[in-house]
């Protein structure tokens, strides 16, 4: 009997109790998308942060050229903390960061000041996701999240579309945050990530930044772009363009996979060869070469292929910079090697990059 009063006093009691603390879905504000760029004061940065606008329920489906479907916060301060925190006290709303899928550093402040506090404060935070994408925003962060295609109907939705939920492009590297964090924290690597920029009132993505020392040191254009990718693929298939004698029309090739194998060989007279060797399949895909010889064309695809991907290296050789993680390798034949800043100026700027590529057309389309 008194095990029963027991326990019916304590369901009357549990009955005033407070809930846990959870806000319902109609008193957040979603964050979609956060820029920094370089702030007015000097070792100051501007944080602009990016929320989605839901569609009313029971309203139209859809969006208006003339309304936005997102809100802008930004705020000046020298602390990424203290920036969402200062947010917060701006927004009527408990920023909810679950949704938060791009991260985009402006063209300034990635060339001026180091990322590396910036991905190390969004590792530590549990709400925030480290499989959000690690961008670069040409001119400014600002610009491109102001941004609103015509066809957006979803705030930012048209950038996440561009990476791997909507269009897979030659173009395009992916990098999630832990990536990037990955690659700062590791002595001697270069981190890089996709480069945004606008054409047309549309978002453009064809260029990499590489960094060096938490800094955008180099920028590649879109071919070298396209040969990177191909070496560090994160898709399989791309187009290759290429000039012929007997043709006054460029010979497009359709690469249907692709797959690069690098290997470090350390000699005698401790010189280090580094073997890049390169497979591509495909199929001609453009032309208007009547002659049906196919070995002659990817012999003079190898040549090409072979020429740009040597060309990519040296100029990485050259700027000192290792975004294909060739010092992980190295760490693998020599396990007393450790890990250090050094290998770019002592070890890499003296490695010898052999390439081979072997290409197979084995299609020349429908026609024939």
């Amino acid at each position: 009997m008194k095990y029963i009063v027991k326990l019916m006093l304590i369901l009357i009691f549990s009955l005033s109790l407070t809930s846990c603390d959870f806000k319902d879905i109609d008193r957040r504000t979603f964050v979609v998308a956060l820029g920094i760029d370089s702030g007015e004061q000097q070792k100051q940065m501007k944080v602009i942060i990016k929320t989605a606008i839901p569609t009313s329920i029971g309203g139209r489906s859809g969006g208006n050229e003339n309304q936005k479907n997102y809100q802008l916060f930004t705020v000046e301060t020298d602390s990424i903390g203290d920036a969402l925190r200062k947010f917060k006290a701006e927004s009527s709303l408990e920023p909810d960061f679950s949704h938060l899928k791009i991260i985009i550093f402006g063209k300034n402040f990635a060339q001026e000041t180091p990322i590396d506090p910036i991905i190390d404060y969004f590792i530590r935070r549990r709400d925030l996701q480290t499989i959000a994408w690690t961008t670069v925003g040409f001119p400014s962060a600002k610009k491109i999240l102001e941004l609103q295609p015509p066809s957006e109907k979803i705030a930012s939705n048209s950038l996440f579309l561009k990476f791997g939920q909507g269009v897979k492009s030659q173009y395009i590297q992916r990098v999630k945050v832990y990536e990037t964090y990955r690659d700062l924290i590791t002595p001697g690597l270069s981190p890089c990530c996709p480069i945004i920029e606008i054409v047309d009132n549309e978002f453009s993505i064809n260029k990499i930044a590489v960094f060096e020392q938490g800094k955008m040191k180099m920028v590649l254009s879109p071919e070298e772009t396209r040969i990177f990718n191909i070496i560090k693929p994160h898709i399989k298939t791309f187009f290759f363009k290429m000039e012929h004698e007997k043709n006054s029309h460029p010979i497009g090739f359709n690469i249907k996979n692709a797959k690069t194998d690098i290997r470090l060989i350390k000699n005698k007279d401790n010189s280090i060869d580094c073997q890049v060797n390169v497979k591509l399949v495909g199929a001609v895909e453009e032309t208007d070469y009547k002659e049906n010889n196919l070995f002659e064309l990817h012999k003079q695809l190898e040549v090409l292929a072979k020429g740009q991907i040597e060309a990519l290296f040296n100029k990485f050789k050259q700027s000192r910079v290792d975004p294909f993680s060739i010092q992980a390798r190295y760490w693998a034949i020599d396990p007393s090697y450790e890990f250090t800043e050094d290998w770019l100026k002592k070890i890499f700027s003296k490695i010898n990059f052999i390439v081979n590529v072997d290409a197979k057309i084995n299609e020349s389309g429908s026609l024939r």
